[in-house]
């Protein structure tokens, strides 16, 4: 099943790691580590969301997934169904 996983990108006083200059790059190291097939990024509210998309068989990886982006970010990742980017390509 093909899951997106958004993750809303703290801010520096949120998070001093998100101030590393290679920020960016670690970030999409991490995601392409776990799996992630594509990686967009875009600004809402004020704020930075980036998100994943994952073609997870077994569900049980959804943990072992979210896990490392939320203990490195400290935020929570949302997972919902690729719908949007099936639809757009």
């Amino acid at each position: 099943m093909r899951l997106m996983m958004k993750v809303a990108i703290p801010a520096v006083a949120e998070n001093p790691v998100v101030g590393d200059p290679k920020f960016n790059e670690k970030l999409h190291g991490l995601f392409v580590e776990l799996g992630a097939q594509k990686i967009y990024t875009r600004m809402a509210e004020g704020r930075r969301f980036d998100y994943a998309i994952f073609d997870i068989q077994d569900p049980s990886r959804i943990f072992a997934i979210a896990k490392p982006v939320s203990v490195w970010l400290r935020v929570k990742p949302e997972f919902m169904p690729d719908t949007i980017t099936r639809s757009a390509g």
